[in-house]
């Protein structure tokens, strides 16, 4: 196990312990580039889950910021833009995240 995922991982196994895990996050976050978009994904989501479109606004344009082709993190993007009512701009989101996606299957 990567030394650095520890405590984030002990969080997280911890049922409803979403402000451990928020706050493990955010250390992340502080630490290294490719570890900033994944923990901001991850905030992002979070947040929309507790109903905090602001903070989860803001990370997810963190994250797309920091790595532009992460499907999820569009996704957190076109969702924040879905639920403030701006339906044509979480489409457009959305179709740029499946543009990105990788295929379940391939037809060779």
């Amino acid at each position: 196990m990567n030394i650095k995922l520890r405590p984030y991982i002990a969080a997280k196994n911890v049922p409803g312990n979403f402000e451990e895990g928020k706050r493990c996050l955010r250390d992340f976050e502080k630490k290294e580039h490719t570890l900033k978009a994944k923990a901001a994904t991850n905030l992002s989501f979070l947040y929309f889950q507790e109903g905090d479109l602001e903070n989860a606004a803001t990370y997810a344009d963190l994250s797309v910021h920091n790595d532009r082709y992460n499907a999820r993190a569009l996704v957190n993007r076109g969702n924040c833009l879905y639920r403030k009512g701006d339906l044509e701009g979480a489409k457009m989101v959305y179709l740029e995240a499946g543009a990105y996606t990788r295929p379940l299957f391939s037809s060779t």
